[in-house]
């Protein structure tokens, strides 16, 4: 710090005590900048929600519940995968067996409870009795497959064909 080598006088006090002040700022640029750095840095990102056990809490819209309508099946399907590409990263849907099972926990009614308990039984005994790994990616393929040989409208072809074979041109306007 510099001090005038003379005793200003008493109108050039605050002019002096002014210029003091600005020397001792400019001495100690680095305090300044670091006060207003941490005063403007912006807040950590928040943490992943997490839940107790390590797995990512779920986001967007589940799938609706599958009542063992076989018109729904497809459309069930699609909205599973969905939401499997919106969680992609969580755990519930790169372990195949967590995914069967989340998968199983959408359906509910008369006509499916049966069959979803069944599978839940079947998804324990491979991989307790048979030893396979909750990773094989075969828990999931064979779940699939089972699901669309059960809940596939086996006449979806006969409909589609019957609807289009009913189709009639009303009027001279080919596009309705």
């Amino acid at each position: 710090m510099m001090y005038p080598a003379t005793t200003p006088a008493p109108q050039n006090l605050e002019i002096a005590t002014a210029v003091l002040q600005v020397e001792e700022i400019a001495a100690t640029p680095h305090v300044e900048m670091e006060e207003i750095a941490t005063t403007v840095m912006a807040p950590p990102p928040p943490a992943e929600n997490r839940t107790a056990n390590g797995n990512r809490s779920l986001s967007g819209v589940p799938p609706p519940i599958f009542n063992g309508d076989r018109d729904k099946s497809e459309h069930f399907l699609d909205k599973f995968m969905s939401y499997k590409i919106v969680n992609g990263d969580a755990r519930q849907f790169t372990v195949p067996y967590l995914k069967t099972a989340l998968c199983l926990s959408y359906f509910n009614g008369p006509k499916v409870d049966a069959w979803a308990r069944q599978q839940c039984l079947w998804l324990k005994q491979r991989h307790k009795q048979d030893g396979v790994p909750m990773t094989d990616k075969s828990l999931w393929e064979d779940f699939e497959l089972m699901f669309r040989t059960a809940y596939t409208d086996q006449d979806a072809k006969l409909t589609a064909f019957q609807k289009l074979s009913e189709l009639r041109m009303q009027g001279s306007d080919i596009d309705s």
